[in-house]
């Protein structure tokens, strides 16, 4: 359960709380939305993780108490940042990894860029949250990935 002070009000990446006096969230209590198709999300998991999916466009998604809704592994931008989860200069490794990316035949590369450059354009969710990095850095990994996106770009034109 997500404990929060007994009158909050916040904003966060997709959803507000104001002036709601709880001690816990529910899905009762909060709708969310998907990033991508704005549709309602559903709870998928009745454990301590929460995790969501979209039934409209099969997005999936971690609701994390501290930084609130993210992707959850496995979706386009979980899979690309995987490859600097240890990094503490993530950026450096753009050009490799968009290289290692664009040599695979079982991945859509291309809606893989197209969901980083919405990312990028306008700002759903913490990208730091999306794995457990080594080195939180929010801004080095937006930098990486605009810089994976640049490499892409530059290939295919």
């Amino acid at each position: 359960m997500m404990k929060y002070a007994q009158s909050v009000e916040m904003a966060y990446y997709g959803f507000v709380f104001s002036d709601i006096n709880f001690h816990s969230i529910t899905e009762r209590e909060l709708t969310m939305k998907c990033f991508r198709c704005n549709n309602a999300l559903n709870k998928t998991s009745e454990d301590a993780a929460h995790f969501y999916s979209c039934s409209s466009c099969n997005a999936h998604y971690r609701l994390d108490e501290h930084t609130g809704l993210c992707d959850r592994w496995r979706m386009p931008l979980s899979l690309v940042l995987y490859g600097v989860i240890f990094d503490k200069n993530p950026e450096t490794k753009a050009v490799a990894i968009a290289a290692d990316f664009k040599a695979r035949d079982d991945l859509d590369l291309a809606n893989i860029v197209n969901d980083i450059k919405a990312e990028l354009k306008s700002p759903r969710q913490k990208v730091s949250s999306i794995l457990n990095f080594e080195y939180l850095n929010e801004d080095k990994l937006r930098l990486f990935l605009k810089l994976f996106v640049n490499e892409y770009e530059s290939c295919n034109h």
